[in-house]
């Protein structure tokens, strides 16, 4: 997920570089002029936003208005009511309100702004009509039905959270590039965005997703009641969450380069991964799951499968495989090869009767409870510290003859024969081995 840098960040990068004079007085000579006065001397009417810009300057050093190329108001300053004095910063570009008490917002006496930012409870409308340069918008509110963004034909990042939204029109926004919404639509479809590489709809209440017109390389609808996806035409995905959505089906793209996918929690049943080759991180637990196909996953590293209703696994070639979760399914075999570096196994309540763990030599972390294996074959992981083998009808074990740490195992509640209890208490735990059984 490194690799996938938010568009805002890059975006605030190039609002503080492109533009803007050095805001550090003591680097160079600052002239008082009609507009360019003391902050301190600014006559400004809301005693609040007052307060704010002042609070803003003693933080950041500044002494004349020039240097004001960027404003936070926030909870600090709750109670700002008029924001009209704001067009005497004439080298603001980037403005950040929390606000509580106004109804209109007017950000548009500030036509050079090119990050903005609003947090606002009950307001009526805001009025970005002159806002020609923004490039990065974020509004948090409520009640307003509709938001024209018909201006902001350079805007690259935006995030929206309105549950009250009825309807939104992107056409305007050919630049985006990352996207943001929470919203109550129950339709969302995006125009033809080419620039899009990120969408979040997390707690979004939409159930129909169009993606034809986009070319993602991020997506998120966490939470949303997403319940489809068709993404045969996404070839540039990278990350997929999708966890706690009622999403129910996925059709995924032939030779994707997709590294991150998070279904837990949604209400997929059958999910086919084999053609998804750059697989790092897969995690589809408390879901409906009943079959899942794996492929070559020759980069994946970390694999759950927790609490579905899976009755096989068969996972060859995962030689990066370092942590594999399939606790709480119906599992009658699980088939795990080539995965030599594999450092955590968590198989516990399943109905597995044989298991073979002769590859994974570098096992740490072992927990098989709650299964029906009469035999257990331990003796090839000289590096496990934990093991959890409970209630799971166990007679007979195998331990290694060298141990690299001193491990800790439960045992208890198996029917162990007297042979094995004898080689825990001869053999086992005279070398510092804790053995519970």
């Amino acid at each position: 997920m490194k690799e996938l840098l938010s568009s805002f960040v890059l975006i605030l990068m190039m609002v503080q570089l492109s533009g803007c004079q050095d805001s550090n007085s003591g680097n160079k000579q600052n002239t008082a002029t009609p507009d360019n006065v003391p902050i301190t001397e600014l006559v400004i009417a809301d005693e609040q936003l007052q307060r704010c810009i002042f609070d803003n300057a003693s933080k950041e050093e500044w002494i004349y208005t020039e240097e004001v190329v960027q404003l936070r108001c926030d909870s600090r300053h709750d109670g700002i009511r008029d924001i009209s004095d704001l067009r005497k910063l004439f080298n603001l570009r980037s403005l950040s309100l929390d606000l509580s008490d106004m109804n209109v917002i007017e950000p548009s006496i500030l036509p050079h702004l090119e990050m903005l930012s609003i947090r606002a409870d009950q307001p009526k409308e805001i009025n970005l009509t002159h806002l020609s340069q923004l490039v990065s918008l974020s509004l948090v509110v409520e009640n307003m039905s509709a938001i024209d963004l018909s201006s902001q034909a350079r805007l690259r990042y935006l995030s929206l959270i309105n549950h009250s939204l009825t309807e939104l029109d992107l056409s305007q926004n050919e630049q985006l590039e990352e996207l943001v919404l929470e919203v109550s639509i129950d339709s969302i479809i995006l125009p033809q965005l080419q620039q899009l590489r990120s969408l979040n709809l997390s707690n979004s209440a939409n159930s129909i997703l169009d993606l034809s017109g986009v070319n993602l390389r991020s997506l998120s609808i966490r939470n949303s009641a997403v319940t489809s996806l068709d993404l045969r035409e996404q070839t540039q995905l990278v990350q997929i969450d999708a966890s706690y959505s009622a999403l129910q089906q996925v059709d995924f793209p032939l030779n994707s380069p997709l590294r991150y996918l998070n279904l837990t929690g949604s209400s997929v049943k059958h999910v086919d991964l084999s053609a998804l080759s750059e697989l790092r991180y897969v995690d589809i637990s408390d879901a409906s799951l009943q079959e899942v196909v794996l492929g070559d996953h020759r980069y994946l590293t970390d694999l759950k499968l927790t609490n579905n209703q899976l009755t096989h696994v068969s996972l060859l070639g995962a030689g990066q495989l370092k942590n594999l979760d399939v606790s709480g399914n119906l599992l009658e075999s699980l088939s795990v090869s080539g995965s030599n570096k594999l450092f955590s196994l968590h198989a516990s309540n399943n109905h597995l009767r044989t298991l073979d763990l002769t590859d994974f030599k570098k096992l740490t972390i072992l927990t098989l409870s709650g299964n029906q294996l009469k035999t257990v074959d331990l003796s090839h992981s000289t590096y496990l510290r934990f093991v959890q083998l409970q209630y799971s009808e166990t007679e007979s074990l195998k331990f290694p003859s060298l141990f690299n740490v001193n491990p800790e195992f439960n045992f208890t509640g198996n029917p162990l024969s007297a042979e094995t209890i004898e080689i825990i208490e001869n053999e086992i735990a005279p070398k510092g081995v804790k053995v519970v059984y």
